[in-house]
């Protein structure tokens, strides 16, 4: 009689392209724990079988599960880079992302320290990513990060230029319009928020290979919630663009705000803008 072997196993997901954590010293104030526990609890809230490519990286497989995406089967390219979630104090959202991008290695009071000594920042605002981006290339070699590359960008981020760009393992810091969920809209500036955008996954795509508008996502942190967020690049970029307005409630207690000559879509804002920064 005849037997036929059984198929061989299917080949194991590709391992996802990651950078090492720096460790953490200083006192941040306010660092917070990923995912609102630790990598074992995210590990543990998410089903066997679901997202299984990515049970090395515990944050991001919650946060895969989360949104239902690649449940299954591994995205077509991922790259992630660590990044500890930092909670804002205040309007620090963008300095909060300043020192997730650094691993703690600058705390955000020294963000915040630096910032107000150079006339950027009144209580944490930060209202100009060309001040962001001095800022940055600033303070980042003192912070572990000495060959760090930081650049104004004013191209689309919506692009294969940022994909590839992530995928290298560049992030970016970028100023949007959050929802009261802290995810991109379109609300004119009147919730501008900072995230750190540190990867980002493509899934099949209709047309392979071709940049779509449901097959991209940007992994990213955010000063509001410890957890990581996944969100379209269109989305993300459409939002960034959408940063047309801002005024500071005149019921607001506390320092005005500093806004850059021309407001935040003159060309020393916010609209249309965002800071690379590459060799980390």
């Amino acid at each position: 009689m005849c037997t036929v072997p059984p198929p061989p196993p299917p080949p194991p997901p590709p391992p996802l392209v990651r950078e090492r954590a720096s460790p953490g010293h200083g006192s941040p104030g306010r660092a917070a724990s990923p995912g609102q526990g630790s990598h074992g609890r995210a590990a543990d809230a998410v089903p066997d079988g679901v997202c299984e490519w990515a049970r090395g990286e515990p944050e991001l497989r919650l946060a895969c599960a989360r949104a239902q995406l690649c449940p299954q089967a591994a995205p077509r390219r991922v790259r992630y880079s660590r990044a500890p979630g930092v909670l804002q104090r205040g309007p620090t959202c963008g300095l909060a992302a300043l020192a997730m991008l650094a691993r703690l290695q600058l705390s955000p009071d020294a963000a915040l320290a630096a910032a107000q000594a150079r006339g950027y920042s009144r209580r944490g605002e930060m209202f100009s990513c060309r001040d962001m981006a001095a800022l940055a290339a600033e303070l980042l070699p003192a912070a572990g990060l000495p060959h760090a590359r930081v650049q104004l960008e004013t191209a689309p981020l919506y692009s294969e230029e940022t994909v590839d760009r992530l995928l290298a393992g560049a992030m970016m810091l970028v100023p949007y319009n959050a929802s009261l969920q802290h995810t991109p809209c379109p609300s004119s500036g009147h919730r501008a928020h900072w995230a750190l955008v540190c990867g980002v996954l493509e899934v099949a795509a209709p047309r392979p290979h071709r940049l779509h508008p449901t097959n991209v996502y940007a992994v990213c942190r955010q000063g509001k919630d410890p957890g990581l967020m996944l969100c379209s690049l269109r989305d993300l970029h459409k939002s960034n663009t959408n940063l047309t307005d801002f005024v500071q409630r005149t019921d607001e207690n506390g320092p005005r705000y500093v806004l850059p000559e021309g407001g935040v879509t003159g060309p020393n804002g916010l609209t249309g803008q965002y800071v690379v920064v590459e060799r980390l």
